[in-house]
């Protein structure tokens, strides 16, 4: 399953992968990220992404706060 990303997402993110491999094209650009792998995603960036592996894949993405924008959770 390939996850699309808007890329009017409003944030910089960073995700690190924590198990398995996943594939990134960020931009128009692949990457292949293996377990402790990181990468910096800035605003307005295109991405989408998948599990590049046979095994699990497990990612966090970090998402940077938005100035004046409380969470609601």
């Amino acid at each position: 399953m390939i996850i699309n990303i808007s890329q009017d997402f409003p944030s910089n993110e960073i995700a690190l992968i924590c198990e398995g491999e996943m594939e990134i094209v960020v931009n128009n650009q692949d990457y292949i990220l293996n377990e402790g792998d990181t990468i910096y995603l800035e605003a307005g960036c295109t991405y989408k992404y998948r599990n590049a592996g046979d095994t699990k894949c497990v990612g966090i993405f970090v998402i940077q706060g938005i100035e004046g924008v409380k969470p609601t959770f």
